[in-house]
């Protein structure tokens, strides 16, 4: 049985957001202004600290042009 040695959970929406921020080269800030939340929270949900409600997900997925079906692996 593997453990956990990361503080916090690689969650695949976690791991997809990080994805598509690295693809599309946009920052946490640049990011947060278009969905209209601080930096912070976009790299709370980029390390997998916390996730976000549904209106910031169709937020994010409408800026990236993804499914949110796609970015929660449903």
């Amino acid at each position: 049985m593997s453990r956990i040695t990361s503080a916090y959970k690689d969650t695949i929406f976690a791991f997809r957001l990080r994805q598509l921020m690295q693809e599309k080269k946009v920052t946490c800030r640049k990011l947060g202004d278009v969905v209209k939340t601080s930096y912070a929270s976009i790299g709370n949900y980029r390390s997998g600290r916390c996730e976000p409600d549904i209106e910031m997900i169709v937020g994010i997925c409408k800026y990236f042009n993804v499914s949110a079906d796609w970015l929660l692996e449903l």
